[in-house]
């Protein structure tokens, strides 16, 4: 009797992970608030050494733009591997697929290793 329960239990988790997993839309807009906090951490360290409104305004543009350059970028590079009740984020970058985060219950959950590659972008740029 345990073990049905178990498996209504096991197939009740399963159906809804199947459908709360997170559409291709719901990881490229995580990866997208990802670079936009980047962006938004390194403008407002770049308009703290200024201090005059002008800072404010450039760091407000300089956002504005970042985030409407990386949403092309981002819907061309990134892509979803659907496994039915979860789902990888997939980045083609530099000619190969790095898996960069998993969509599971509705979630998106991204690796951390994207602050470190987009830190090092940030470096090389500047």
């Amino acid at each position: 009797m345990k073990r049905i329960f178990y498996l209504l239990f096991l197939g009740i988790v399963v159906i809804i992970a199947a459908i709360t997993n997170p559409s291709l839309e719901d990881h490229r807009e995580a990866v997208q608030e990802k670079v936009h906090q980047h962006l938004e951490k390194r403008f407002s360290e770049a308009a703290a050494d200024s201090d005059t409104n002008w800072g404010e305004i450039g760091n407000a543009l300089g956002l504005s733009l970042g985030d409407a350059l990386a949403a092309p970028l981002i819907k061309s590079l990134i892509k979803v591997d659907n496994y039915v009740v979860f789902s990888l984020t997939q980045a083609d970058w530099e000619e190969e697929t790095h898996t960069i985060g998993i969509g599971i219950f509705g979630q998106v959950l991204l690796s951390p290793k994207i602050d470190e590659k987009l830190e090092e972008i940030a470096q090389d740029q500047f």
